[in-house]
């Protein structure tokens, strides 16, 4: 449970992932409120939440990557975790581990998220 309670520690640290996670409830929130009541400006709307969503999670994610590239070739009292990235291993702090490891986890549940709401909230009812 420490390492639950750790991850999640870091990921309400860390600035991009708040705002990529309050994208995602703001695009959630206007679905499920019909807000605008027209259905294409709401459709764009919800769009450009997830556009950004994405964009920023992704240059998160590159700059996360770098930050690994970027650690010791070797274990260090400071670096303990070994991270591999396209068979390059470099060592780490637990932090720097984390939020690797949290880029394609945040990526992903914004994809199922926008997924959910083209499925849920946009699709054409049949006249079955």
């Amino acid at each position: 449970m420490s390492e639950l309670k750790k991850v999640i520690a870091v990921a309400f640290s860390t600035p991009s992932i708040l705002v990529v996670l309050s994208l995602v409830v703001f695009g959630l929130g206007f679905a499920l409120c019909k807000f605008p009541t027209d259905k294409g400006l709401r459709k764009n709307m919800i769009g450009l939440f997830w556009a950004i969503c994405v964009a920023i999670e992704l240059v998160w994610g590159m700059q996360q990557q770098y930050n690994v590239l970027s650690g010791a070739t070797a274990p260090t009292s400071e670096q303990p975790v070994a991270v591999t990235i396209k068979g390059v291993i470099r060592y780490v702090s637990e932090e720097q581990a984390v939020r690797h490891s949290l880029a394609t986890w945040v990526f992903w549940l914004a994809f199922l998220a926008l997924l959910a709401t083209h499925v849920f909230f946009f699709r054409e009812k049949s006249d079955k």
